[in-house]
């Protein structure tokens, strides 16, 4: 099993499902026992100091995203970190997930370049993700810097199947009503 650890899953245009459809997903874990990933593009328009007031303490734009569907009471922390911080669920490089158990917000501030707090996350079984990805539900890609951090959150799914290319860009504008075409 390859490890798409890092990688963007792209919601194929045809997947239906409201909780992912035109969704970009950042992988933050994947391996036998499951993969759990954050999407990207939906801004909730709650501000962090509104539902976390300390968490408002870490670089971040200050808005809520919308993660996912599990537990969306709960809020995850995706963090692009400088290196002085040694104790971090890495994702890839200095790119990875605020621990609660690096301490309160103000001591991990310093240790953080750029943020973005979500609420809830998306969650698979052992090889639910897989079995999405071969019945392609999901396109598998990697990332640009600006993908994760970027000021345009709601344009990303477009953005993301434009530099595919091909019938990828193609699919990021179907029609609203097939029939028509």
């Amino acid at each position: 099993m390859e490890d798409l650890r890092g990688k963007l899953l792209v919601a194929h245009p045809k997947l239906g499902e409201r909780a992912f459809s035109r969704t970009v997903v950042l992988l933050a874990a994947h391996d036998e026992a499951g993969a759990l990933g954050l999407i990207l593009n939906r801004p909730t328009g709650l501000e962090v100091a509104e539902v976390a007031a300390p968490v408002a303490e870490l670089p971040c734009d200050g808005l809520v995203y919308e993660g996912g569907p599990v537990e969306p009471d709960g809020l995850v922390v995706l963090a692009d970190f400088l290196p002085t911080i040694e104790d971090q669920l890495e994702i890839d490089g200095t790119l990875g997930l605020v621990r609660s158990d690096n301490g309160p917000p103000s001591e991990v501030a310093p240790h953080i370049d750029q943020c973005r707090v979500y609420a809830g996350h998306a969650g698979w079984g052992p090889g639910q993700l897989e079995g999405e990805i071969a019945e392609q539900a999901w396109l598998v890609c990697d990332r640009l810097p600006g993908d994760l951090f970027g000021d345009d959150a709601d344009g990303l799914w477009l953005r993301v199947l434009e530099r595919l290319g091909g019938s990828f860009a193609q699919l990021a504008h179907p029609p609203e009503d097939p029939r028509l075409n």
